[in-house]
């Protein structure tokens, strides 16, 4: 209103100077004046309000950018929890996520605990329940499934508990599946009658798989002898492993499940405390399965990477570090720890260590500010997929192998056929060439005769031979004795 009335008074203002100063101007500068100021007082009144809607227009521009910083925070907060923590806030659409992620890990379709009938070679499976509704995607004709028979400890249902091998779907229907043996671990146990669990994909191990299995939440000292005993006489059974019951090496074998979990303090005192009925008098974990829990008492001296670049097909979900290769599980950025923080590394990296390089690696605590919590026992974890690629290797080998050596060995019975044929072949030869040399001695015996034969038939013509030139040669001299009478014979004769 007050820019009005001046705006007002202004103009009445410049009117009636306008009137007095009419004998000096022109009316025309009179006219062009009052335009003048009309036009300025419009540019004024329309750049106020230009100035009113642009600082509408920025005030709430920058209301919208708070709000979406506010959004964006609340997003972060909601997907990943307090940016703070170095782990996902629970709760947190990653948390959640994450966890999925790590339950889905070698998690496929599964049927659980359907009946089983061996036929024409192959095997029946009769689903527990009927598929209804079949689509395409429900189909499983040629697919590929890893089998597992059940068994059932006492007051929990039935769960799958020893890999019989890979099998392939070559019919169906919506109660049964016909599957093919393309790979199996044992015939024996393929025909023992149970019921069957089929798997889309090859399950991995899991920390807690034996106390899931029978109802043990967390590890714990008094759950010990419950669960050993039902390791050793229906879970992991010593005639199962082809050892003795009582024998050093499956007492070991059921610690590695037992004990896992549980802080070495623990395991120490429960192998005191059952010393009796047990062989060996220490447990003595590999350096890498033990973890030393450590908290922070401060922030971490330096960021660690925790998201690797592995190829999930090649080199499975994590590192042998500890790195994720698997994109659903990384963090997208290093990690730095605060106060408060607890975390869990390997006894190696805990102790310090030698690389090969001969540099030495200090102990963590002397690297970073924390304080040690306890020393826990964690079971290696077998790769399941990894072994059974391994396995079917190996057999493709010793197939690839046993079909090398098969023609070797056809090749050298071909050889040996010859060889024997030869032999014969010489058998004949030498027996010819006795034959010939038995006529050679009988040809040469005789011919010796002969020679002998001839020799003194030789011998007695020559003796005659000789008395026949003794004779002439006495006949010679009586004629040469007597050549008158000789002449004279001649001469009558004529």
């Amino acid at each position: 209103m007050f820019t009005y009335l001046a705006v007002g008074l202004l103009f009445v203002l410049l009117v009636v100077f306008a009137v007095m100063a009419r004998k000096h101007w022109h009316w025309s500068n009179i006219v062009a004046v009052i335009l003048a100021f009309l036009a300025g007082t419009a540019a004024m009144f329309g750049a106020a309000r230009v100035y009113q809607l642009r600082h509408a227009v920025m005030k709430d521009a920058n209301d919208s950018e708070t709000r979406a910083e506010r959004a964006e925070e609340e997003y972060d907060l909601a997907r990943f929890g307090d940016r703070k923590s170095f782990t996902y806030g629970a709760g947190s659409l990653r948390d959640t996520e994450n966890k999925l992620a790590l339950e889905l890990i070698g998690q496929g379709r599964v049927w659980k605990n359907g009946s089983v009938e061996a036929r024409d070679g192959n095997f029946v499976f009769k689903f527990a329940q009927a598929r209804q509704d079949m689509k395409d995607a429900d189909k499983l004709k040629d697919v590929l499934l890893y089998v597992f028979s059940d068994v059932q400890a006492e007051g929990l249902p039935p769960y799958p508990s020893t890999f019989l091998g890979t099998f392939r779907v070559r019919e169906e229907t919506p109660d049964t599946l016909t599957l093919a043996p393309e790979f199996v671990v044992s015939q024996e146990a393929v025909t023992r009658p149970a019921n069957w669990t089929l798997f889309e994909k090859m399950p991995i191990d899991r920390d807690s798989v034996f106390r899931d299995a029978n109802g043990i939440a967390t590890p714990d000292v008094a759950t010990l002898n419950e669960l050993r005993a039902k390791l050793v006489n229906e879970i992991l059974p010593a005639s199962q492993f082809n050892l003795g019951p009582d024998s050093l090496e499956y007492e070991e074998l059921i610690d590695k499940v037992l004990f896992d979990g549980l802080a070495l303090g623990d395991i120490e005192n429960y192998i005191r405390e059952n010393q009796a009925t047990r062989k060996a008098t220490r447990f003595e974990p590999e350096p890498e399965e033990v973890l030393v829990r450590y908290r922070f008492e401060d922030k971490s001296k330096r960021s660690y990477v925790v998201d690797g670049n592995g190829t999930l097909d090649l080199n499975g979900d994590f590192s042998s570090t500890g790195q994720a290769y698997n994109q659903a599980l990384h963090y997208g950025k290093e990690v730095t720890f605060v106060k408060g923080d607890e975390i869990s590394v390997d006894q190696r990296t805990a102790d310090g260590y030698q690389r090969v390089d001969q540099t030495q690696v200090p102990p963590f605590a002397q690297e970073e500010p924390v304080t040690e919590i306890g020393r826990f026992y964690k079971r290696k974890l077998a790769d399941f997929p990894l072994q059974l690629q391994a396995y079917r290797r190996e057999a493709e080998d010793l197939a690839a192998r046993t079909s090398q050596t098969k023609t070797q060995n056809d090749v050298t019975q071909r050889a040996l056929e010859a060889t024997e044929a030869q032999e014969r072949n010489r058998d004949e030869v030498i027996s010819l060439l006795q034959q010939d040399r038995d006529n050679l001695r009988t040809d040469a015996e005789q011919i010796s005769k002969l020679l002998q034969q001839r020799t003194s038939e030789l011998e007695t013509l020559r003796n005659q031979l000789e008395t026949l030139r003794n004779e002439l040669d006495a006949m010679k001299r009586k004629v040469g004795a007597t050549p008158g009478a000789l002449g004279e014979a001649r001469v009558a004769g004529r």
